[in-house]
């Protein structure tokens, strides 16, 4: 599915120059190819796949927070998060992109390691001192980078000469030069 969104994206890049995110770019294409029809379906695909994935974090964190905070019910939580996501929703999606990018790009680097590390579990016990050294350091990277491109996007950090930090992967480099530090002072 990425790699399709991927292929209409690269495609229509030259046709939109001014799309300001995906959602434009997918229905000019559909659009573009099929008329009116391919506008109702694309909406369609968007309503029935942001449903499903609002129902499904809805019903989640409502589950999660009913269960650490007992004195809430469910219903409750439900509706919080349920008014609280219509409230967001608002603003619109290149708001709501202009938020969670950042985020993300802080957030998302620090899971990759705990995973990749989780699956090396045996590997990584035996050197304890790796944890905190790749993942403090990632965290570093990646949170310096996540602000200055929510605050001062464009500004030159010494990150952006780290291999691969113009694919937004200037974190690899760090949390591998951290995991040999953390074998070294675990001996």
């Amino acid at each position: 599915i990425y790699c399709g969104l991927a292929y209409v994206g690269a495609g229509m890049a030259q046709q939109l120059p001014d799309a300001t995110n995906g959602a434009a770019v997918l229905t000019a294409s559909a659009t573009l190819h099929f008329g009116a029809v391919g506008t109702v379906v694309v909406a369609a695909i968007f309503l029935l796949a942001c449903l499903n994935v609002c129902i499904g974090l809805i019903s989640c964190c409502g589950t999660y927070f009913s269960e650490e905070l007992p004195r809430v019910s469910y219903r409750v939580c439900a509706l919080v998060f349920a008014a609280f996501s219509c409230i967001v929703s608002s603003f619109g999606l290149d708001a709501i992109l202009a938020f969670s990018v950042p985020l993300l790009g802080a957030l998302y680097p620090i899971a990759i390691v705990l995973v990749a590390m989780g699956m090396m579990h045996t590997l990584c016990d035996r050197v304890p001192l790796v944890w905190p050294w790749v993942v403090g350091v990632t965290a570093v990277v990646s949170v310096t980078g996540a602000l200055r491109d929510a605050f001062a996007a464009g500004t030159w950090l010494p990150i952006d000469l780290l291999p691969f930090a113009g694919m937004g992967l200037g974190w690899i480099a760090p949390a591998l030069a951290a995991a040999l530090i953390g074998v070294l002072c675990s001996k």
